[in-house]
Parts: C-alpha cells; sequence; structure tokens
C-alpha cells in the first residue's frame, strides 16, 4: 500500500523502534514533530509573566543548536569533516537548506545567495518562525566557515522574508559550544505498517499533509501547522531560557502546552465526560508517529493515573498535554509529576484531586 507523503520524506527519515524518528544515513540524529503555536504561546508566556524580553535568548540558542548539528555532520556523514572547506562543499551544503527545509515543514526557500566570507542572502516563504530560522542559518554559517556572522530580516510581504548574513564587526564574537547528554535509548519494539513506496509509515500520511511548494507541513486534524525539529534544537531553546530566567520556564511550557491542548479539544475529539483512560490510550499510543517515545503502561484508581514512557522527548509537552485532557474530561485542574527511576525511562503520575 502506498501514501500521499513526498518519496524524499523515506529517504530522508525513518521512524524507529524505538519510539524516535531518525535519519536513514546517521544513528546520531532524533527527530521529533513538534506544533510550531507552542512556541510563540511559551515566549508570550514568559514575556507576559515574568516581564523580560526571550528573543535574544531563542535567537542565540537556535545558533548554538545549528553549529552544534553541523560539527556533528561528520559523524553522519562519511568525509565530510575533510571536505567543508572546499568552496564547492559549501554551496553544496547551504543548498541542501533548499532541499530539506519543506520536508521539515520550515518554509520554503525561494532563492540563495552565498559568497563565503563576505555575504549571504536566502528569500524564504512561510517560514515556520522566521527569527528562529535565520538564527538557525547563521549557525550553520558560522560552523563551516569559523567566524561570526549577523543576521538581518526583511519583510517583503505576507509571510514573505529576505533573510541577510554577514560577517560580524565583532571578530572576538564567538558563539559557545554546546554539549549534549541525551540518555541512551532503550531498544524498542514499535512496528508501523509502512508505505511499500516511499518506506514511512501509512500512519504520517493519514495524520499529516505536506504541501512542499508552500514549506508547510499540517495537521490534519486540527489544521495547526507543525514541524519537524531536531531534539537538539528544541531542548537548547528550553534549556537556554531556564538558564538565564530561572525553572519557572518550565512550569510555563507545561502551561503553553495545556493552553494548546484547549485551543484545540474539540478537533481531537476530546470533549467534558469522555473516558479520561481511553483518551490517554489513544494519545499515549500516537507518540512513536510523533517520535515522542514509546507508550509502555498506564495504572489508574479513584486517586491518580500513572504513565510509564520510555525513550521519552521533552518532558513538559507531554505533562501539559495529560493535564490539558484531564481538565477538558474532568471540568477541574489536576496535577502532574514525573520522575526518572533509571536511564531513558520516565513515569508520570497525574493526581485526580
Amino acid at each position: 500500500m502506498t501514501c500521499g507523503t513526498p518519496k524524499t520524506l523515506g529517504e530522508f527519515f525513518r521512524w524507529r523502534e524505538e519510539g524516535i524518528i531518525g535519519l536513514r544515513f546517521g544513528k546520531s540524529a532524533r527527530l521529533a514533530i513538534i506544533e510550531v503555536g507552542i512556541y510563540d504561546s511559551l515566549f508570550e508566556k514568559v514575556e507576559r509573566i515574568m516581564g523580560k524580553p526571550v528573543k535574544h535568548i531563542i535567537l542565540e540558542s537556535q545558533k548554538k543548536a545549528a553549529i552544534k548539528m553541523f560539527e556533528d555532520l561528520p559523524e553522519i556523514v562519511p568525509g565530510y569533516g575533510s571536505l567543508k572547506n572546499f568552496n564547492p562543499v559549501r554551496q553544496l551544503t547551504v543548498r541542501f537548506y533548499k532541499i530539506i527545509a519543506p520536508l521539515l515543514g520550515l518554509g520554503q526557500f525561494e532563492s540563495i545567495e552565498y559568497h563565503p566570507g563576505k555575504l549571504g542572502r536566502v528569500k524564504i516563504i512561510n517560514p515556520h518562525n522566521i527569527d528562529m530560522l535565520s538564527a538557525s542559518i547563521t549557525g550553520a554559517i558560522e560552523c563551516l566557515e569559523g567566524i561570526p556572522y549577523d543576521s538581518g530580516i526583511e519583510v517583503l510581504g505576507e509571510n514573505k522574508y529576505l533573510v541577510t548574513i554577514t560577517p560580524s564587526a565583532n571578530k572576538n564574537e564567538a558563539t559557545e559550544r554546546l554539549e549534549f547528554n541525551f540518555p541512551r535509548l532503550i531498544p524498542g519494539k514499535t512496528k508501523l505498517a509502512n508505505c511499500t513506496r516511499c518506506g514511512v509509515p501509512l500512519v504520517v500520511s493519514e495524520r499529516f499533509k505536506w504541501d512542499i511548494e508552500k514549506g508547510t507541513l499540517i495537521d490534519k486534524r486540527t489544521g495547526a501547522r507543525l514541524h519537524i525539529a531536531t531534539i537538539e534544537l528544541l531542548t537548547t531553546v528550553f534549556r537556554e531560557l531556564a538558564v538565564e530566567l530561572g525553572n519557572e520556564v518550565n512550569d510555563l511550557l507545561v502551561e503553553a502546552q495545556v493552553d494548546w491542548t484547549l485551543k484545540y479539544r474539540g478537533l481531537l475529539g476530546i470533549s467534558e465526560g469522555a473516558n479520561l483512560e481511553d483518551i490517554y490510550s489513544e494519545y499515549l499510543r500516537d507518540l512513536p508517529v510523533y517520535g515522542r517515545g514509546n507508550f509502555v503502561s498506564m495504572t489508574t484508581d479513584d486517586s491518580k493515573t500513572t504513565i510509564v514512557v520510555e525513550n521519552p522527548f521533552q518532558p513538559e509537552l507531554l505533562a501539559g498535554s495529560l493535564k490539558g485532557f484531564f481538565q477538558v474530561i474532568k471540568r477541574k485542574s489536576c496535577e502532574v509529576t514525573w520522575e526518572s527511576p533509571s536511564e531513558g525511562v520516565l513515569v508520570y503520575t497525574v493526581e485526580h484531586g
């Protein structure tokens, strides 16, 4: 059986038994499908509640994550490390964005102009988040050339932008190198029925719609825009916010996901009085489709529900969904906590109150 996803999707990505999305040509990268709206919701909450601007933190975190990803390319693409300093390879690397961006739901790169050491210009249509995308591009160029760059954004029209990248006037400026120590992956047994044409799970085409010309990825159920992001990119954003503003940011991330769940509750088929265990089970079984881990078990009684997930993604996002579902169904709030009894495992407790 075949599906309607872009054929190149299966050439780059694979949905693995561990409940994650990985790269076909590398073992180290981990990706997940994320709602784009969660960023604006979180950033707005942080600025409103904490009274501090966050844009500079977001931009710097994206540069750091992009630099980290490009530093790791030699581990993913054999021979890349010894060739990346040659101009043709640099040009190909930059233009790779034009191919991969629509698949990731980041937007469409209409044109690219790149002169190493001097100037870069990218015309982008329908970016998922123009500030974050501009910072990622800047970090990639910095890693390729080993010198700091600045970027500027010009609005050309509705959902159309020109990003210009130039060497930074401050030659002493350097972006800190990131180190990530993610838990080891626990072997999984998730097997999704795949398309015979591209190898992508059939459920992916049932849930998501790609428009390559527009560069968008849409959730068919809610109409919400999504994108595929590396775990480094997302973790860096949330970690840098917490480092600079305090761990209260993590609580705001939970609440941002609660807000998203409440906004789309009708389209997700969640209503007051529904069976909580059934709703939780349906949602948790879908985690591997989004690359967010494997649902292991759930137990419930009158006072609490306990859920075990292996190879979990950002803990706060799952906690926010569980809290949001409970709030819709039970018409009251609840407490959601989690702990890690062993590497690669999270145990969530939903207190019914």
